[in-house]
């Protein structure tokens, strides 16, 4: 069985280089790639093929929200996790209408 491919969208540097280390120790065996905006992801995945994405709700240009939709067309097997450490009842609210579950710290 192949490693898994996976990537980690986030305009936060530190966010990425702290989710790739989180993700090596849970699952050393998997492969994992950095995209620094919703942008840089799509074209990564235009040379690529993804079993797993981490994906920031708040970026700069295109949002988590419309990435995770483009990814979910492309890769309807895939597994999307929404990353944010914005919990106002306005990113909750988008996200049940997206249909994706929203687990915040309250």
């Amino acid at each position: 069985m192949a490693p898994k491919r996976t990537l980690v969208v986030d305009d936060s540097l530190s966010t990425r280089m702290m989710t790739k280390a989180m993700l090596a120790n849970l699952s050393p065996d998997w492969s994992v790639v950095e995209a620094k905006d919703g942008a840089d992801a799509l074209e990564k995945c235009e040379d690529d093929d993804f079993d797993n994405f981490l994906v920031d709700v708040s970026m700069p240009g295109i949002d988590g929200f419309e990435l995770a939709g483009l990814l979910r067309e492309k890769y309807p097997e895939a597994h999307i996790c929404m990353l944010t450490a914005n919990i106002q009842s306005k990113i909750q609210e988008r996200a049940q209408q997206s249909g994706y579950q929203f687990i915040g710290n309250r």
